[in-house]
């Protein structure tokens, strides 16, 4: 009756099984394209964190205080008849997820098919993102007022591409009301205790939510979440509830993190 066998457990014992030293299976198993958890890793890190879960949950937990921020603060002069085609809380929608999107990609990088890696470097980064902050509106509330041609913009592969390509817009700001717009927005973003500023002066994800964020996005890619649905760290519920005094006032006689930026001129 041949000896009982144990089991092999990796690629190292099937190489002493079979009488090597060394099993070319073990080469395999050290190759950077096995690791899988670090592919993964690269992977979700690529797509935009409005879309990722951990950005999801995010933007569940901190629409509804930036929409009572807006509420409190009157539209930009000359807009409040256009801007009444959203609600609040579509606004803070727009404006949380086009911060987090963008400080996820680099604050100060925007996509560049020319560059190996995509990403260029731009130069006063605030102000182009208040500017792109207010197309997103204007484009936004373009596509929600057409008519024959929604169609045709959704079944196009780049909406706001396709958008651009009408011969004639409802909605047509200029870059320096598109800023105005962002500004309004930016205000209210600046009133979140969830956001601060990191060591170059660009806006980033407070270090306390950033942590309990890491927390919910490891537990999201090791898959540790129960059947109904993943458990968001209390500690970020608890954070995220701490609206009921705006920042100016929590912090009074400090200096503000994430700053106001004036006013762009008008050309």
């Amino acid at each position: 009756m041949p000896p009982k066998q144990s089991s092999l457990h990796s690629f190292s014992e099937l190489g002493d099984a079979v009488g090597r030293t060394r099993a070319n299976v073990t080469l395999l198993e050290e190759r950077p394209v096995l690791d899988t958890e670090a592919a993964t890793r690269t992977k979700v890190g690529k797509a935009p964190y409005s879309v990722q879960k951990v950005g999801r949950e995010a933007l569940k937990l901190w629409i509804e205080p930036l929409a009572g921020y807006l509420a409190s603060r009157e539209p930009p002069k000359g807009f409040e008849q256009v801007l009444r085609g959203f609600d609040d809380t579509q606004f803070a929608f727009l404006a949380l997820r086009s911060i987090l999107d963008q400080i996820h990609f680099g604050w100060d990088k925007r996509r560049d098919r020319r560059k190996e890696d995509w990403k260029r470097t731009v130069k006063n980064p605030d102000m182009l993102f208040r500017v792109e902050l207010g197309q997103s509106v204007r484009d936004e509330l373009e596509f929600a007022g057409l008519l024959a041609a929604k169609k045709y913009v959704k079944a196009a592969r780049k909406k706001y591409a396709a958008l651009a390509r009408l011969k004639f817009r409802r909605v047509d700001w200029t870059n320096a009301e598109c800023a105005q717009v962002g500004d309004w927005l930016w205000d209210a973003l600046a009133e979140m205790p969830c956001f601060d500023t990191d060591e170059h002066g660009f806006p980033c994800i407070h270090a306390d939510h950033k942590a309990a964020l890491d927390q919910l996005a490891e537990e999201v890619l090791l898959r540790r979440g129960r059947p109904g649905g993943w458990n968001v760290p209390a500690t970020l519920r608890l954070l995220s509830s701490r609206r009921a005094i705006p920042r100016r006032l929590r912090e009074a006689g400090r200096p503000a993190r994430m700053t106001r930026l004036s006013p762009m001129p008008a050309p």
